[in-house]
């Protein structure tokens, strides 16, 4: 196996450092971790992106769609973030 070093800061090698001895591994080991659990996440969403695209027939998408959104079961928080991430004037 080879290795290739890489330059950190010394505020992020004293974090990987602390986080790989409380999980009670190298930090070679704790990187290897979050390097296949950023790759298994990756592949989830792709999943999820597919499996949502392939869910059903489109649905038109307008202005009334957004607004009833409260009324379907969504937190008022994401519909308050998505309002007024797309429609600053409305707030």
């Amino acid at each position: 196996m080879s290795f290739t070093p890489i330059l950190v800061s010394s505020a992020l090698e004293g974090r990987l450092r602390a986080r790989a001895a409380a999980a009670g591994v190298s930090v070679e080991t704790y990187l290897e971790r979050i390097a296949r659990e950023d790759q298994e996440a990756e592949e989830e969403l792709e999943s999820l992106a597919l499996e949502g695209l392939h869910s059903g027939d489109p649905i038109d998408v307008g202005s009334g769609y957004w607004e009833g959104l409260p009324s379907r079961g969504l937190p008022s928080q994401w519909f308050n973030f998505t309002l007024m991430r797309n429609h600053p004037d409305r707030c």
